[in-house]
């Protein structure tokens, strides 16, 4: 009893023993599934009054720069790029939108105001880069199948309610073309406009999404397992949601030899299973994006591609 006594003093005294190997696992996992910071000082100074995107950083900025480009997806990719960038003497720029990637001549929007903000916000972004002299490749980077059908996927996404990506003409006009034709030809027209630039264009295909908070795929701290039965989607689910999305951009990368395409899927899946865990180490922020973690993982295969 008195053994147990002072050993429950020592537990009290140090509050817990906040550093044992289990609760600084679960410390280190929480942070992963807070997102990185959507501005910075220095990105909002290449743009004038409120013009800036909604994700806009810079960093180590210089004579040779890449550029992450896109949606939220491009956004998560910033923390592991940027880092590995600079250490081949590269800055990175990071301009996206939120939920409507910078396709030229396509949009998405619950409402004509929507879709408006939408169009006038790829404009700023492709227009940024065209001015950009500094800039010697670019990565985009969106989310796929939602765009394509309106769906989410999973538990975590049961009830979004989105209209899928739509056409829209010059004139402001809605195009007849279906989500997946406005999907394909407005990547094209964006990559057209960034190749008649001069610059090497990739594409970053979307990792998979394991449609359920990031949290599920942690266990309790004291059990140590770091991983859960729902932290893992099947290979073939996988497949069948990203069959249609990355179809068309397989076609668009057969028709443009130019244009490199990036796929990590070797890194998150294996066998029959693709998951949010790797080396107990979470890969996500929540049930679709990256975690630092998960960036710093695919930051090699993209710096990689584009040779640098």
């Amino acid at each position: 009893m008195l053994g147990l006594m002072l050993a429950s003093r020592v537990v009290v005294d140090s509050g817990g023993l906040p550093d044992r190997h289990a609760v600084r696992y679960a410390r280190d996992a929480e942070a992963q599934m807070i997102r990185e910071p959507r501005q910075d000082g220095s990105c909002l100074a290449l743009f004038s009054g409120t013009d800036a995107p909604v994700y806009c950083r810079q960093s180590h900025p210089g004579e040779r720069m890449i550029a992450l480009v896109g949606d939220s997806h491009a956004h998560v990719l910033f923390p592991g790029v940027s880092e590995l960038a600079a250490s081949k003497g590269y800055g990175t720029l990071l301009l996206a939108n939120s939920g409507c990637p910078p396709f030229d001549g396509a949009v998405t929007g619950r409402n004509e105001a929507e879709r408006t903000t939408c169009a006038r916000s790829i404009e700023v972004i492709l227009s940024a880069l065209e001015r950009d002299g500094r800039l010697a490749a670019v990565v985009l980077a969106s989310r796929g199948p939602q765009y394509l059908d309106g769906k989410g996927f999973g538990p975590a996404e049961a009830n979004y309610n989105y209209p899928p990506i739509a056409g829209r003409g010059r004139d402001g006009l809605a195009s007849p073309a279906s989500p997946s034709q406005a999907f394909a030809r407005g990547l094209q027209a964006t990559i057209d406009r960034l190749e008649r630039k001069g610059l090497r264009v990739a594409y970053f295909l979307q990792v998979p999404e394991l449609g359920v908070p990031a949290r599920d795929c942690l266990s309790r701290p004291l059990t140590l397992t770091g991983m859960r039965d729902g932290c893992a989607v099947s290979h073939a689910v996988y497949r069948t949601r990203m069959a249609d999305y990355r179809g068309l951009i397989e076609t668009i990368r057969a028709a443009d030899r130019s244009l490199i395409m990036i796929d990590g899927e070797r890194l998150f899946c294996s066998n029959d299973r693709c998951r949010g865990l790797r080396d107990r180490q979470l890969l996500y922020a929540d049930d679709n994006h990256l975690s630092v973690n998960g960036s710093r993982l695919v930051a090699p295969l993209i710096i990689e591609a584009l040779g640098l």
